[in-house]
């Protein structure tokens, strides 16, 4: 029998009780394994590209199986061993795990154990984002998800829990993608909106503001005297900066940062010194398109009448740089 040029098959049978003569015919890509009575036990067999039209049922107690490609059946694998595949197995019947034989009609999966569960795809919150246009109902377990981890399912709008409420994500933590930016300092003890037993911090946007050359502190020169150095304060001194004569002008950079819709947050501001300076300390967290400009970034803390703090978010150094100057932005918000 000429076999075609797509097909190389060894098959290597080690058999065990009745011994029984198997046939192989080919026809064009399709190997056809049949046999009468049983053949005993199949072990240490590989199928490579071969697609079966007859069940392995027949051939006893299947042990071994390795198929690389595509495996077809007309009714069925009884296997008391391991099945290793590459492709895909196709089933159209009801699949029986852990028993002999099924208790229940009305399923097509039936798993049976007294000793052992149902481990569902573990994966982390993201990996879990990453999977593409996610299926009504597809289930997964979240290893980061909440303290200790959590079963979830995609409803068809959003991720929840096994009684429907809104999943949990992972605790914030540093570096993570979170509202809108990326979390670069997380707050402490004695910082301004501390609160114990929280997680709060600060999130930096994932690009500049500034474009070009960079924008203005401001064009007005007289000492505003509310605007803090410390962490936690960067909000309000952006605000005092809106509300003095300078105005809520995009053509600066407090107005250009509340402008700002990052994430759809209406709450970004421009960094004092020292939430700069953490920023700075952070910047191993932002990474290809959110990386930080060689230049100056500006903060909202005033200097003098005629100054603001400044700080390079590249090479370093902080500094005093005169308000008409253009400088560059990157907005940040709390959480």
């Amino acid at each position: 029998m000429k076999l075609t040029k797509y097909l190389i098959l060894f098959l290597f049978f080690s058999l065990k009780g009745f011994s029984q003569q198997f046939v192989l015919t080919s026809s064009g890509e399709k190997v056809v394994l049949s046999s009468t009575g049983d053949a005993g036990t199949l072990t240490g067999t590989t199928l490579k590209s071969t697609v079966l039209a007859s069940s392995l049922t027949s051939v006893g107690t299947l042990t071994s199986l390795t198929v690389s490609n595509t495996l077809t059946t007309n009714s069925g694998i009884n296997s008391t061993g391991t099945i290793t595949n590459t492709g895909s197995i196709i089933n159209t019947g009801k699949i029986a795990i852990g028993a002999l034989s099924a208790a229940s009609s009305s399923a097509v999966l039936e798993v049976s154990s007294t000793t052992q569960g149902f481990l569902p795809p573990r994966m982390t919150y993201a990996q879990r984002d990453a999977i593409t246009s996610p299926s009504q109902g597809l289930m997964v377990y979240c290893t980061d998800c909440g303290p200790n981890g959590e079963p979830q399912f995609y409803n068809g709008v959003a991720w929840v829990n096994l009684i429907g409420a809104a999943a949990t994500t992972p605790p914030p933590t540093l570096g993570m993608s979170y509202q809108g930016g990326i979390i670069f300092y997380i707050l402490q003890s004695g910082d301004n909106g501390y609160v114990a037993g929280q997680t709060h911090g600060l999130i930096a946007a994932t690009s500049d503001q500034s474009s070009g050359i960079g924008v203005k502190w401001s064009d007005y020169y007289t000492a505003i005297g509310t605007l803090s150095e410390t962490i936690g304060t960067g909000s309000a001194n952006t605000t005092n900066i809106i509300n003095s004569p300078i105005g809520n002008s995009t053509n600066y950079a407090a107005g250009l940062a509340r402008a700002y819709r990052g994430g759809g947050y209406n709450d970004w501001y421009v960094p004092s010194i020292n939430e700069l300076n953490e920023l700075y300390n952070s910047r191993s967290y932002f990474v290809g398109n959110s990386s930080f400009s060689d230049g100056i970034y500006w903060s909202s803390s005033e200097f003098a009448d005629w100054a603001a703090f400044t700080r390079g978010l590249v090479g370093g150094g902080d500094g005093v740089r005169s308000r008409g100057e253009t400088h560059i932005l990157r907005a940040i918000r709390s959480f």
